[in-house]
């Protein structure tokens, strides 16, 4: 394993849950192209299985920044990302997963079980949460059409609920289905 991976992961085991700026230098030394590769994208993956601290939160905001920077997800990672934000405790961890749903190809075996998730993450008490729940179900609605009809009736439903928070329909008008 690189010394740069071996930064990245000691900066994920000292994430308070706050700071990020050495979670961000240590994963911006890594060149996501050349050096991130399947088994320390999977090392990263485990991490989000454990929840139990903020290295679950670190590490699944590490695998964000290198999405954001070209990493594409293998099904098996997916399906890995995905059991996660089912079973996250943490509302940071559900948070950043969420943020990735629309960089992740979703299974069929996975798709009914994510469905029931992001339902009800719709009723979150984050308002973040529910915000990308939303999301979460555009994406899947454009992977299988068949949850279309429905989430266009959640996006209105939510428009019109006046107690949701105008952060979340600010981010359900910015969505496409």
């Amino acid at each position: 394993m690189g010394e740069k991976i071996k930064a990245l992961e000691k900066a994920i085991e000292a994430f308070d849950g706050k700071d990020i700026s050495n979670l961000k230098q240590a994963a911006a030394l890594v060149d996501v192209k050349v050096e991130a590769n399947k088994a320390a994208v999977d090392g990263l993956i485990c991490y989000c299985q454990k929840d139990s601290d903020t290295s679950a939160q670190g590490a699944s905001w590490v695998l964000k920044f290198w999405w954001e920077k070209g990493w594409a997800f293998s099904s098996s990672q997916a399906n890995k990302l995905i059991d996660s934000l089912i079973n996250a405790e943490s509302w940071q961890l559900r948070l950043h997963i969420l943020q990735l749903l629309s960089g992740l190809t979703i299974a069929e075996n996975q798709t009914e079980k994510l469905h029931y998730h992001l339902r009800h993450c719709l009723c979150d008490t984050n308002k973040f949460v529910r915000a990308w729940s939303y999301n979460g179900l555009a994406e899947l609605a454009k992977q299988y059409p068949r949850y279309r009809d429905e989430v266009k009736q959640l996006f209105e439903l939510a428009q019109n609920d006046d107690g949701e928070a105008a952060s979340v329909k600010a981010r359900i008008r910015n969505i496409k289905i």
